[in-house]
């Protein structure tokens, strides 16, 4: 066979539709197996072709063809009539589908069918499946034999159709259309009913979803109280608390078990008055054991009963404290003190104090002292003769603000004063030769005031005459 260019493919094409190579065809059934093609001189062989310009190569009937090259191929190899087509290589492939090179007239051929002949224009009925599922239908189509090529695509000479499938439920084999009574649960609990629906067989499919063969309801549960079992519908009585105060009643309340739960709250199984407590002694104490000059003294006291006294136990007097001045009742037998420390007495006063209740119990007694709010002042003698050296002093512990007073005359600092040389520590010490120029004796009263505005008691001084 020969290679030709597309511009002698296009002639070859008219000629065939012409009807030339047609009539020749028809007339020569009985000649030898010819081969169709041009006149030699109307062929134009191809000549090499580079491989660069070619972008993929075809084959047909073991030859190799490059991109744009052509191809004459017949639809079938033998038949009365050979119908044939020009195929072109293009990228990698040929054009059109007819796949003989050459073709030989002859008679119409038969066709084969799952090993049965189909004559030629005879038709057959081809399925296509060989089975189908159960609710399907069997797809078909009739197949024609045209000189041994046989229409459609169908390939199976028959189809059955499947029957229903069966279920599986809990081991048990439920047959297609058939039911079964299903529960949501093996067990239920008591006064409770098993959850059921019927499930239905369709071709495998089991509808529904419990998934339990079979329930039953549960028996109604004890409960337990301190250690004892109380059965359903039973009661016990409890108490609120295990013992009371001494004279009083113990609370109680019948508690019933419903399957498993017990009413009520109360939580003891018995319940006893307990004894006649043992009087307790008062307690009595303070904020403090030693207090300065303007801190607050602060005391409680607490005992069985509100007539409760307090003692004073340098003195051994003892007053009762409901109503007394700076004491106050906060019930339930106890009593506060707050007062602020303004003692004007002696530079300390120590106190000794307790409580003692109406059972003549007494607490321990607390020890302290209350510091004098009072500032000193004293001299050395009390007369002093001409030329004798007068020394007096001042003092109020931690004061240096510490003022020396003489009545109808004023007060002045002591710090910085002439005569007058502060010690340290709120002391103050006066030192000047008696040098009275007057005919007689004098005398003078003095005093010192503090920065809190107390003052000492009245010194009074007689200095001699020196004429």
């Amino acid at each position: 066979m020969q290679i030709f260019k597309k511009s002698k493919a296009l002639l070859f094409s008219s000629l065939i539709s012409s009807g030339v190579l047609v009539t020749v065809v028809a007339f020569q059934n009985c000649s030898p197996p010819m081969q169709f093609a041009l006149p030699e001189e109307q062929l134009e062989p191809v000549g090499a072709i580079d491989p660069e310009q070619v972008a993929s190569t075809c084959s047909f009937n073991g030859v190799i063809y490059q991109e744009g090259q052509t191809v004459i191929a017949y639809e079938t190899s033998s038949g009365t009539a050979c119908r044939s087509e020009i195929r072109v290589c293009t990228n990698g492939a040929f054009t059109g589908s007819y796949r003989f090179a050459s073709c030989t007239p002859g008679s119409l051929k038969s066709c084969l069918f799952n090993g049965q002949t189909i004559l030629h224009s005879q038709s057959v009925v081809a399925y296509q499946n060989s089975t189908v599922p159960y609710g399907g239908s069997c797809a078909f189509e009739q197949r024609r034999c045209q000189d041994g090529v046989l229409s459609g695509s169908y390939a199976y000479g028959s189809c059955a159709i499947g029957g229903a499938a069966s279920c599986l439920f809990n081991g048990a084999t439920i047959k297609h259309g058939s039911t079964v009574t299903a529960f949501q649960s093996s067990s239920a609990p008591f006064g409770n009913s098993c959850r059921s629906e019927v499930r239905s067989c369709n071709n495998g499919l089991l509808t529904g979803t419990y998934s339990y063969s079979s329930c039953s309801v549960g028996q109604a549960s004890s409960c337990l109280f301190n250690g004892a079992t109380i059965p359903h519908g039973q009661t016990v009585t409890a108490y609120l608390t295990a013992t009371v105060a001494s004279g009083s009643s113990c609370s109680s309340q019948v508690r019933s078990c419903n399957n498993g739960v017990l009413s009520g709250s109360y939580g003891y199984s018995n319940c006893a008055p307990a004894p006649a407590p043992t009087p307790q002694a008062p307690t009595f104490s303070c904020n403090k054991t030693a207090w300065t000059c303007g801190e607050p003294i602060i005391c409680t006291a607490s005992g069985s009963d509100s007539n409760l006294k307090t003692c004073d136990y340098a003195t051994g007097n003892c007053y009762p404290l409901m109503g007394r001045p700076d004491w106050t009742y906060l019930g339930n037998g106890k009593f506060s003190y707050y007062k602020i420390n303004t003692n004007s007495g002696g530079y300390f006063e120590s106190v000794s104090w307790g409580a003692l209740d109406s059972n003549g119990l007494r607490s321990s007694q607390v020890n302290g002292t209350i510091k004098t709010c009072m500032p000193r002042f004293s001299c050395s003698k009390s007369y002093y003769a001409c030329g004798e050296t007068v020394s007096c002093s001042a003092s109020f512990e931690g004061d240096s603000g510490l003022q020396v007073c003489a009545p109808g005359v004023g007060c002045f600092s002591a710090l910085g004063r002439e005569n007058w040389s502060y010690q340290g520590n709120g002391s103050f010490y006066y030192s000047m030769v008696n040098n009275n120029l007057n005919t007689s004796d004098a005398t003078i009263y003095w005093y010192s005031r503090n920065s809190q505005g107390y003052d000492s008691p009245t010194t009074a001084v007689r200095f001699g005459a020196c004429k």
